[in-house]
This record gives C-alpha cells, sequence and structure tokens, in this order.
C-alpha cells in the first residue's frame, strides 16, 4: 500500500479504532455507577435496525444484546434499536435490509480490514507494534461495526460494542469515557454524560438523553435492560490504560 493510500485510508478509520496498547497491566477494583433518569421524552421513536453477524457465538449475542438495551435507555425515547436478525449472513440478507440499519460483524485478526486497520495505529522502527485495534467503524456514523474476536477475553464484546457503537451513532473520540480511543472495561462500561451529548447533537436530538454518573453504591449487579442503576465491582485486568 502506498504512503498516499495508506493515509487516504487512516482518515477513513482512524475515529472508528480501539488501541490495544501492551506497555502495562493494571489491577483496577471497578467502581459502581447509576444512570441518569430524565423524563422520556414525547416522540415516537426512531428505529434503528440491527443484524448481528451470525459468527459470533450464543454468550457475544447475549453481551450485544445488552449493549443495545443499554444504548436505548440513554436514547430516553428518542430512538430504539431494535434486534432483527442474529444469524446475519451479507450475501443473502443484503437486497431486504432497511435503510439506516446497523451491522454488528465479527472479524478475526488475519482479515484484512483488521491488518489495515493495524497498519494505523503504527509501527516503531524496530517493527514492535505500538498497539493494534480490538474493533474499528470505517468512519465515524459508518453503521458497520467489525469485532476483532479472536484479540478478546470472554465478556469483552459488550465493551468493545457498547464503544463502536458510539461511533456508528456519530460520536467521536474523547478524552474520557467511553469514547477514549484505549481500551479499558472501567471506561467502556457505561454511556457517560460527553458520549450522550455528542449523539443527542449528532442525531438533532434535544439535550435529554440518559447518561451515566457515578455513584457510592457499592453492590454489585448484574446489567440489564433497564439501566437506572447497574454497578461492577470485580477484579480485572485494565491494559492500555
Amino acid at each position: 500500500m502506498t504512503a498516499k493510500k495508506l493515509w487516504q485510508f487512516a482518515f477513513l478509520i482512524i475515529a472508528g479504532l480501539i488501541f490495544f496498547l501492551p506497555s502495562c497491566t493494571t489491577h483496577l477494583q471497578l467502581g459502581g455507577y447509576q444512570y441518569t433518569h430524565f423524563p422520556t421524552a414525547a416522540v415516537a421513536p426512531q428505529l434503528f435496525p440491527v443484524y448481528v453477524d451470525q459468527d459470533f457465538g450464543e454468550a457475544d449475542k447475549l453481551d450485544i444484546a445488552q449493549a443495545l438495551d443499554q444504548w436505548n435507555f440513554v436514547f430516553n425515547g428518542h430512538a430504539k434499536f431494535v434486534l432483527v436478525d442474529t444469524h446475519f449472513q451479507a450475501p443473502s440478507i443484503l437486497p431486504v435490509v432497511p435503510e439506516g440499519a446497523f451491522f454488528i460483524l465479527k472479524v478475526t485478526a488475519s482479515n484484512p480490514l483488521t491488518q489495515q486497520a493495524d497498519h494505523v495505529v503504527g509501527i516503531e522502527p524496530n517493527g514492535t507494534p505500538h498497539g493494534y485495534s480490538l474493533g474499528f467503524t470505517y468512519r465515524v456514523c459508518d453503521h458497520h461495526v467489525y469485532v476483532v474476536r479472536d484479540r478478546l477475553d470472554n465478556g469483552d464484546v459488550f465493551y468493545i460494542v457498547m464503544h463502536e457503537l458510539g461511533h456508528a451513532l456519530c460520536a467521536e473520540h474523547s478524552s474520557d469515557g467511553l469514547m477514549y480511543p484505549h481500551y479499558s472495561r472501567e471506561r467502556f462500561q457505561c454511556v457517560d454524560q460527553e458520549a450522550a451529548e455528542q449523539v443527542a447533537r449528532a442525531q438533532g436530538w434535544p439535550n435529554d438523553l440518559n447518561y451515566c454518573v457515578p455513584t457510592v453504591d457499592k453492590h454489585a449487579v448484574s446489567r440489564s435492560s433497564g439501566g437506572e442503576q447497574q454497578n461492577w465491582e470485580p477484579t480485572i485486568d485494565i491494559i492500555g490504560r
């Protein structure tokens, strides 16, 4: 790939990358958080059809569904992700996919798209990579979310999809929170205020989306579609923090 073509590709894909930087590992206790609960918008919600790659395992599909549910709570009535198909197969379904649909696709590290994304991350003169991609979209607002599954541990799909859906909804990288470019479960566990405000502006919605805030409540509960209060307190490895 020529330098010019590489730069063009970088322009398209850089906003969607999550970088995995193998420089350090930190053990961290995740704190709790809870969501705001603003009055629900009195409008007919915009429906976002979602198609999930058939190659994801059942546990991954449950994680994806929970990520969609959490975003639905954030939307606060303005929109709703509708899971249409969890056995998506592009060649057979493309003719009937509705306009505005979202796609969550499973790729591997050996996929040419993933390898191109890795080149965007950059490589040291000695050949050592700065990092590599765990998930990406082609550009901000692109509805195709790619998950590099063979680079993820079990349970990571939820967090990667949470972040990449932010890009698909037109949110750009930020200095912290869900849209931070370096992966950590702590940051990607919920939709923070900056991410919610970015999405509201991009979609032309009022600034009344729900978002998560820290809470002193340390009682761990499971992820759920209700979303008003969801807390974790596991010990995990945060890499590239």
